[in-house]
């Protein structure tokens, strides 16, 4: 399914009030980090979840609508752009990417 291919970014303070108003998910693509996510991102557990971007791409559709209008989080957000851009495009699933991934909040101290 093609679509748009415009990028939803957003910044954290949006993304809390999305998580908090609409139940969207935190959606960690990358390595585990030596920082706490959910203290950083200011979230609870319950509200992350964590995938290595290449999961993503193998998920089953079923799988992957749950994942739809989540907000995906990585390093400096580029992958977390991606893996939006190709879930729209290919999936017909949307999402928002963190603007400046993890990094925008902790800076590279991660």
């Amino acid at each position: 399914m093609k679509g748009n291919s415009k990028i939803k970014t957003i910044k954290i303070e949006e993304a809390r009030q999305l998580s908090k108003s609409k139940g969207a998910k935190f959606v960690w693509l990358g390595q585990p980090l030596r920082i706490s996510l959910t203290k950083a991102l200011g979230i609870t557990p319950e509200q992350l979840l964590e995938f290595e971007p290449e999961e993503i791409v193998s998920m089953p559709d079923a799988k992957l609508k749950l994942l739809n209008n989540d907000i995906f989080v990585c390093y400096h957000g580029i992958t977390s752009a991606a893996v939006v851009k190709f879930l729209k495009e290919k999936k017909g699933v949307e999402g928002y990417s963190l603007k400046g991934g993890i990094t925008a909040i902790v800076g590279e101290n991660y």
